[in-house]
């Protein structure tokens, strides 16, 4: 998988490990989504309604900007949020962190084509169809999951990876196996 240098940057890699131990890289997941996926995951997979409720918007902006922050230039809050370590989620709440994530979702920036427009994590053009196929209570699971497959290969390879990610990240025991 190629990605540009500041992609690479803004991003973390993120793998399985095989059948034997050995670890390979699958794809690249914006650290944003990679660190507020996983303490979702670690903090907040009890919490009911954890992305319907709100979260301050203060301390959602104060996260953001973390993010948003190259780590030379960043305060002591976090020494380089990209390695997935260092951030202090102590302030947060899991509806501040879902939140962020949310947004994330819904604007996901278009870094693989440097382009400042923004979509959500399934294109506008691909919405319809994604609906229709959950829809269809008179399609088998397989069949389902064989449409479902054939659209996210249809989304921009950025949104293939964020989607592979959250999905074995909560629905999958090889989420553990996943290299953040």
């Amino acid at each position: 998988h190629r990605v540009d240098r500041r992609q690479r940057q803004m991003c973390i890699e993120t793998g399985l490990a095989k059948e034997n131990g050995e670890q390979y890289v699958w794809g690249y997941v914006p650290a944003l989504v990679a660190k507020t996926g996983l303490f979702l995951k670690q903090n907040g997979v009890e919490v009911e309604g954890v992305f319907r409720v709100g979260g301050s918007e203060k301390r959602m902006r104060e996260l953001q900007d973390i993010f948003n922050t190259p780590p030379n230039v960043r305060d002591d809050r976090a020494t380089d949020p990209l390695d997935g370590k260092d951030i202090d989620w102590t302030p947060f709440t899991v509806h501040d962190v879902a939140g962020v994530l949310r947004r994330y979702l819904i604007l996901m920036p278009d870094v693989a084509l440097k382009l400042t427009r923004q979509e959500p994590i399934i294109p506008h053009n691909l919405f319809k169809n994604f609906c229709r196929v959950l829809e269809r209570g008179d399609l088998d699971l397989d069949t389902k999951l064989g449409r479902y497959r054939t659209l996210i290969k249809s989304c921009p390879q950025a949104n293939q990876y964020v989607l592979l990610y959250i999905c074995l990240l909560y629905t999958s025991d090889a989420a553990d196996d996943l290299l953040c």
